[in-house]
């Protein structure tokens, strides 16, 4: 006869750069415990330092609450507050109307929103990102986070699993609990002197060098071509300032396979930085640094947006600190080998 498993219960400790993270795992996540330790095992550490806690809570879209209006209206008024850096157009209404909707699909008498719910009038304290179909909250006083996953997400990951070939994407790690990870850890590395960007960070021969782009630019495919001794990260890199150098860390937010890596290096030294563009030749050419800044700015770090507004003036910051460190170029680029020599 059948007996159904007990929901599980644990703890996992999961470093990255210089932040630890603290994943409570409940409510049967413990494939998603395994994927982890299975995939991620570089960044596993054994420690009881008192870094970051996460709690995940998956929903279906299939149930739906009816909150109390002033409760909404409540939201309405922190959603607006995260977004009141930006112009007041069409697509920040919609974002927030998304956000609401979301909102109703979670239990307003389940523990994670609860929680939430108390601590509404703080906004200083409370920050929220949407990605797709998930919500994710951050108390920065607090250090708990709570990503709130649609089974929908779930789903399509395992649909994607499955398309791969049984590999590259894990059902467990879903786009949603990557996105959560990447909203969180954006904002801890500000407070610790790093940047997490839309970029590839790459070491050969003992030049490292840091390509930035947008979705679509080409950071995956220049990493490829470089064939170097390391890959830090072809997606979201992790970049510290430390006194006058500029370091990158391995990055478990990657699209190619870790096994192009050569080595076991965790931390590499950054000597040059490119803007990529793909192309039909080669050019590299020079780039203002407000330019660059700009961009980075605009697109190029992890959640910039949703930030508090000091974690966003540390980043204004950081930013230009390290243009000014490093020399920059932007980079043409077409698919051929010898991709690197134009570069070094």
């Amino acid at each position: 006869m059948y007996k159904p498993r007990e929901p599980m219960n644990t703890q996992l400790n999961l470093e990255i750069g210089r932040q630890i993270f603290h994943i409570a795992c409940t409510k049967r996540m413990d494939a998603f415990v395994t994927s982890i330790r299975k995939d991620w095992s570089d960044y596993v550490v054994d420690t009881t330092y008192g870094g970051c806690r996460v709690e995940m809570v998956p929903y279906s879209q299939n149930r739906h609450f009816n909150w109390a209006h002033t409760e909404l209206e409540r939201f309405r008024a922190f959603f607006l507050n995260t977004h009141r850096r930006f112009p007041a157009d069409e697509q920040i209404g919609r974002s927030i109307g998304e956000s609401i909707r979301l909102l109703q699909h979670l239990d307003p008498e389940g523990e994670g929103i609860s929680h939430i719910r108390a601590r509404i009038g703080k906004t200083q304290f409370l920050i929220y990102a949407r990605g797709g179909l998930s919500l994710f909250f951050f108390d920065t006083e607090l250090n708990i986070a709570f990503f709130f996953l649609s089974r929908n997400t779930v789903l399509f990951s395992v649909l994607m699993w499955i398309l791969n070939g049984f590999k590259v994407v894990h059902p467990a790690l879903s786009q949603g609990y990557i996105n959560g990870m990447m909203f969180i850890l954006s904002h801890l590395l500000i407070q610790n002197n790093g940047l997490l960007l839309h970029g590839s960070a790459i070491q050969k021969d003992g030049q490292g060098v840091l390509f930035l782009g947008p979705s679509g630019s080409g950071k995956s495919t220049a990493t490829r071509l470089c064939r170097p001794d390391v890959c830090f990260s072809d997606d979201g890199v992790i970049i510290i300032k430390e006194g006058a150098q500029v370091f990158a860390y391995r990055s478990p937010f990657r699209q190619i396979h870790k096994t192009l890596d050569k080595s076991t290096i965790m931390k590499g030294e950054i000597h040059k930085v490119f803007l990529l563009k793909k192309n039909r030749q080669h050019r590299v050419s020079s780039i203002r640094n407000s330019e660059l800044m700009c961009v980075i700015l605009m697109n190029l770090i992890h959640f910039f947006k949703y930030l508090s507004d000091e974690t966003a003036k540390a980043g204004f910051h950081l930013t230009k600190e390290i243009l000014d460190t490093l020399p920059s170029y932007r980079l043409e680029f077409a698919r051929t080998e010898e991709l690197w020599n134009n570069i070094v």
